[in-house]
């Protein structure tokens, strides 16, 4: 890591990443959904750019793997990102729902789509 790279944004990003993965260790129920997103978001760089896992930090902000993906922000890359920004429950749950290929959905979704008259699309899209 250089200087140019503490930045602001990467200090917070940097103290949301460690203060999540803590929480979850010891708290996974309660964020659950960003527990989730954390392992998408390995699932997505793996596929991606596996060089930010192998080297342990990001190739563009610089940031360390794996604490970096339970940060708020969004994959820095500009030409093609890996992942969104942090979503919240509701949003995450929607768009794991229309973008994230996984016929095993947790009771949580299920019951939200139920709660919303929504019917569990099965084909794959």
């Amino acid at each position: 890591m250089q200087l140019k790279d503490i930045t602001p944004k990467n200090i917070i990003a940097f103290i949301q990443g460690y203060t999540r993965k803590w929480v979850i260790d010891f708290f996974e129920y309660i964020l659950r959904h960003i527990n989730e997103q954390v392992e998408w978001r390995i699932e997505q760089v793996a596929e991606k750019s596996p060089e930010c896992l192998l080297n342990g930090e990001c190739k563009i902000c610089h940031c360390k793997t794996p604490e970096l993906f339970y940060a708020s922000k969004p994959c820095s890359n500009k030409v093609s990102p890996c992942y969104p920004a942090m979503m919240g429950r509701k949003d995450w749950i929607q768009y794991k729902n229309k973008h994230v290929s996984n016929p095993n959905l947790p009771k949580d979704i299920r019951e939200f789509k139920e709660q919303n008259g929504e019917q569990r699309d099965n084909s794959g899209s």
